[in-house]
């Protein structure tokens, strides 16, 4: 009996060395093969069990994107235009108007605040006054925009913002590949509630009232002279 639990216990000792075994060009022994290797098929490979007939098949109806919501995609597309100086002047009044369709919710100002650090605050910087990394730690030329300037805080919509998120401008490239519709208006979301935090902890610092010869901010998306509108976006 002794002998035929050693002789048992060898073998299943061998079987186990022989299953960990693994090389160059063999794995070793896997329990149900078909369910670590799945087959890969070409997206317009005929098939069998679907029913047009191939591999790649639409999702089914009412599937929301991972990260994503139902909200988000019924928001209508961006309709205005990557256009030159000068009808990007003409349809500023039309970007002022345009609201931001995104409720400017708890989650939605976290993801808002995700997103900025993940793809503005390297150029924009974490207080959003253009000293990101990318300015302060390396020797890059392009100064970005100062978000806390008053041309970009009172001056410019949200529609402006957006529109510079989806076609890009100056030394910034787009960010529609990165961002979905949803993400990108709360970033914008977020940028405002940064801008009003900012405004708030400057009137405790100035004086109550302001001198009577200050001209107030022209905005930054009515004039076609205006520094962010001298260039294509």
């Amino acid at each position: 009996m002794t002998r035929s639990i050693a002789f048992a216990s060898a073998l299943a000792a061998l079987a186990l060395l022989s299953a960990c075994h693994a090389g160059e060009n063999k794995t070793g022994r896997a329990y149900a093969p078909d369910m670590y290797y799945s087959k890969a098929y070409e997206p317009y490979y005929p098939s069998e069990v679907t029913e047009n007939g191939m591999s790649a098949i639409l999702p089914a109806e009412n599937t929301v994107a991972y990260g994503s919501s139902m909200e988000a995609m019924d928001l209508p597309p961006w309709p205005f235009g990557n256009v030159g100086t000068a009808d990007t002047a003409r349809i500023m009044p039309a970007m002022r108007a345009y609201a931001n369709p995104v409720q400017p919710t708890a989650e939605a100002l976290e993801r808002g605040a995700y997103n900025y650090r993940v793809y503005c605050g390297i150029c924009h910087g974490g207080e959003m006054n253009g000293k990101g990394y990318l300015v302060t730690g390396t020797k890059y030329g392009q100064a970005p925009a100062n978000l806390m300037d008053d041309r970009l805080i009172g001056g410019a919509s949200d529609g402006w913002y957006y529109h510079v998120m989806q076609y890009g401008l100056n030394a910034m490239g787009s960010y529609a590949y990165a961002m979905s519709r949803e993400e990108r208006w709360e970033v914008i979301h977020y940028i405002r509630q940064r801008q009003r935090e900012y405004l708030a902890a400057q009137e405790t610092e100035q004086p109550a009232e302001a001198p009577a010869d200050i001209a107030p901010a022209t905005p930054a998306d009515s004039v076609a002279g205006d520094a962010m509108a001298a260039a294509n976006p």
